[in-house]
């Protein structure tokens, strides 16, 4: 097998870069000698991925990552494989590729691949999750932090975009039913978790076709707090101020920007649908 390393070398506040000579140790265990990409921005992600000729692409990184990564190789069979070294790592929680240490994360990446489904939008696809609204401004404020490092940033994002916290006017459209709602966020989910390991629908599920929608209405700062603290175990979904949907696709009517996987994706409004099958991924495990 053909491998090359997809290395984004400012995942994990740029920590990542010191993991590559372990991972590239325990590939040579393996008796592989694999191609480093290392495009210097994500617009050449697809290129380098595309002018590649491994059999499989094993990302060294995180959710924003994977993302790049997902899109250039939906549906062209090759496989993708992922060694977590992120600041959120949901994608990786959510599909039981977290667990372990480094040598069970490259031994993983290099395991049967399982196909998945993937959340597309005009050209553009996605793994994990699409926030707008509250949400969203909270990951683009943690995305441009240095400081605290991990998952206790987003903590931090939160309270600062507190005291912009505002709702706006949604109209969402689904396989069944149309409604318009007040809505401080609204998320458009594949898998679980977003936000570092909080548990916004806790029945998404990359392998059954179906969307699972998580919609936030019109809360106070202090409700807000109250509902992140139960995000984390899901518990939010008992909330007389949060509903949740299915659909195979939805279809937003609001203005705004949008988000996925933690990195910008698109503007409101747009449509999206579930992509069944769509990327190979090595390892998964639902759990």
């Amino acid at each position: 097998m053909k491998v090359a390393l997809l290395v984004n070398r400012f995942a994990k506040a740029g920590r990542a870069n010191n993991y590559l000579e372990l991972v590239l140790r325990r590939l040579k265990f393996h008796g592989l000698s694999p191609d480093i990409l290392s495009p210097s921005s994500t617009d050449e992600v697809q290129k380098e991925i595309s002018e590649s000729i491994a059999d499989r692409i094993i990302v060294v990184g995180g959710d924003g990552s994977l993302h790049y990564a997902a899109n250039a190789l939906a549906g062209t069979g090759r496989a993708l494989g992922l060694i977590p070294l992120g600041t959120g790592n949901d994608a990786a929680r959510a599909l039981g590729l977290s667990d372990g240490n480094l040598d069970d994360h490259v031994d993983r990446a290099l395991d049967e691949p399982l196909s998945i489904d993937l959340v597309k939008s005009g050209s553009g696809y996605f793994v994990t999750s699409c926030i707008m609204g509250f949400p969203s401004k909270v990951n683009l404020r943690s995305n441009t932090m240095r400081f605290p490092k991990g998952e206790f940033r987003y903590t931090v994002a939160t309270l600062a975009e507190l005291k912009s916290l505002k709702s706006d006017r949604y109209q969402l459209e689904l396989d069944e039913r149309s409604f318009e709602i007040e809505a401080t966020a609204v998320v458009v989910a594949n898998t679980s978790f977003f936000g570092g390991g909080m548990k916004i629908c806790p029945e998404a599920n990359p392998y059954d076709g179906i969307l699972d929608i998580c919609v936030l209405g019109n809360v106070s700062r202090m409700k807000i707090l109250h509902l992140f603290t139960k995000i984390r175990n899901g518990s939010h979904v008992h909330d007389p101020e949060v509903s949740l949907h299915r659909s195979r696709s939805i279809t937003i009517e609001a203005c705004g920007e949008v988000r996925a996987d933690g990195e910008s994706f698109k503007s409101l409004p747009l449509t999206m649908k579930v992509q069944p099958d769509a990327l190979l991924l090595a390892g998964v495990r639902l759990i």
